[in-house]
């Protein structure tokens, strides 16, 4: 039962991950030009993925016993990559908060898309097995 959990969060992960990576790079450009409501709601939104995805590794890495579950090296590794993005949300806040859209599609663009780029490499090697070798 846990490991089912573990296992659909890894996914959803992933699945999240994946589709975002695109629409951040779109998010940035139009930070570059001149962002509009709908551009303010998706970096909201992507804010509370970003808090989503910290929830879920924060209950998955509280699971007594997790190296029986999944691959506790590769897990300490997504961990190490979603850890980067404590390294630039302040700024991007920041950012927010001084309306500097030139440095928020920056951060968008140079910082969260690699970020979320490693991400989605180290979930890869965390998919269940069955997964991996499905066409999707």
């Amino acid at each position: 039962m846990i490991t089912e959990l573990v296992n659909d969060t890894i996914l959803s992960s992933y699945d999240y991950i994946k589709n975002a990576i695109p629409l951040i790079t779109k998010l940035s450009d139009e930070f570059y030009q001149l962002p509009d409501n709908n551009s303010w709601k998706q970096l909201t939104n992507l804010f509370e993925g970003i808090q989503w995805i910290i929830q879920t590794l924060t209950q998955i890495d509280s699971i007594n016993d997790l190296n029986s579950i999944i691959n506790y090296e590769k897990w300490n590794e997504y961990v190490q990559a979603v850890s980067q993005l404590n390294e630039f949300i302040p700024e991007l806040e920041n950012s927010i908060i001084n309306k500097d859209n030139i440095l928020i599609g920056d951060l968008l663009l140079y910082e969260i898309v690699p970020t979320f780029e490693n991400m989605l490499d180290k979930l890869q090697l965390l998919k269940p097995k069955a997964v991996k070798e499905d066409v999707n």
